[in-house]
């Protein structure tokens, strides 16, 4: 896989065409910490729980450096797992040294996507640290498989032809820097102000990180690394809908407007990807879809998310986590079904002005 970094600092500035609102844009990626993040709800951003406490709005450009419309020339960076393979390797099995190290020479010589999640979400050198000792094999299986991702063109090839196909249909689409790093098994995929966070540790599924995986919801979501591809193309939905959705930035969405935007960016990573990595069990939302119809109406307008979505360690006896991803994409897919062609579907799904209107406009009904 690439790792370069070849864009000019705020290139994105530099652009023609479709103007990239800097400061809307900003504001939108520190809500949107997506995919699967471990515990609590935040704030009601687009994917996981987890938290991106305290990190303010960029004042500058240069915290877009790297966004382009060129989807040939959005940066994908591997350097920090092999800045963490070198950290882990040198200092295990003592690990006596381990924050120092970490610090020095993953965190403060990481890309500046990795900077990022360690202020929005990874927290400390020492935090990271803790999470290593407590979990020593699983960061050992997981720093054998790291070539999965570091010497993988097919893995790289079906990213960069996720962006191609965006920007075929959507031709105004913004293309980030994606970052594959190590994280504290509390993330798969997320958003920040510098690109698209993509933690190794919920894809590196092997014999050795199953054994090891420390608890159910990382035992749940660990997944084969080629699926990496869907999710990094989930993310750069969201960095679409933080332009293109009037209520992306609201800090209280509706479980209607949660589920247009996960769904929607589940649905586009099936038409640019070929698929979709389900975080609820979709088999049984299948199922029981008219009865979920039936109960999500009763609830959509309401900004209490706590049966549908982010609430994969708060789960009712029954029911899976995450239904609000099934229903929303379900909504897109109808919604897509009566347009004239695929740039008409792409451009109205990441382009909502009102969720109710949507969801009227899609003839949604349970089925």
């Amino acid at each position: 896989m690439s790792d370069s970094n070849h864009l000019p600092e705020g290139h994105a500035t530099q652009q023609t065409g479709v103007a990239l609102p800097h400061q809307r844009l900003r504001r939108s990626l520190l809500r949107c910490g997506c995919a699967l993040a471990a515990a609590g709800a935040w704030l009601q951003g687009c994917g996981g729980a987890g938290s991106l406490n305290g990190a303010a709005p960029a004042s500058s450009p240069a915290s877009l450096a790297g966004f382009t419309q060129d989807p040939e020339r959005a940066p994908i960076h591997t350097s920090d797992l092999q800045r963490f393979a070198q950290v882990f390797e040198a200092q295990a099995p003592g690990f006596g040294g381990l924050e120092a190290a970490l610090q020095r020479d993953y965190l403060d010589a990481g890309t500046a996507v990795l900077k990022g999640f360690a202020a929005a979400r990874l927290g400390s050198a020492t935090d990271l640290a803790q999470a290593i000792r407590a979990n020593p094999a699983f960061y050992a299986g997981l720093v054998q498989g790291l070539s999965r991702f570091t010497d993988n063109p097919a893995l790289t090839s079906h990213i960069r032809s996720g962006f191609l196909s965006l920007k075929a249909v959507l031709p105004g689409a913004w293309f980030s820097p994606t970052a594959f790093l190590v994280g504290r098994l509390s993330t798969g995929g997320t958003v920040v102000n510098e690109g698209i966070v993509m933690a190794v540790d919920l894809f590196s599924l092997s014999a050795s990180t199953l054994a090891a995986a420390p608890n159910g919801f990382v035992r749940r979501n660990l997944r084969e690394p080629a699926s990496a591809a869907l999710t990094v193309i989930h993310e750069l939905a969201h960095v679409q809908q933080s332009i293109g959705l009037a209520f992306f930035n609201s800090s209280r969405r509706t479980l209607l407007e949660t589920s247009l935007i996960e769904g929607g960016a589940d649905w586009l990573a099936d038409q640019c990807a070929g698929g979709h990595n389900p975080v609820t069990d979709e088999a049984w939302a299948a199922a029981n879809e008219a009865t979920l119809w039936r109960e999500f109406q009763t609830e959509m307008l309401s900004t209490d998310l706590s049966r549908w979505a982010y609430n994969q360690n708060t789960l009712a006896a029954g029911r899976p986590g995450d239904l609000a991803y099934f229903v929303g994409r379900r909504i897109c897919e109808a919604y897509a079904a009566k347009q004239p062609n695929a740039s008409q579907a792409v451009q109205g799904v990441m382009r909502i002005p009102n969720a109710l209107a949507f969801l009227q406009q899609s003839g949604y009904a349970g089925r």
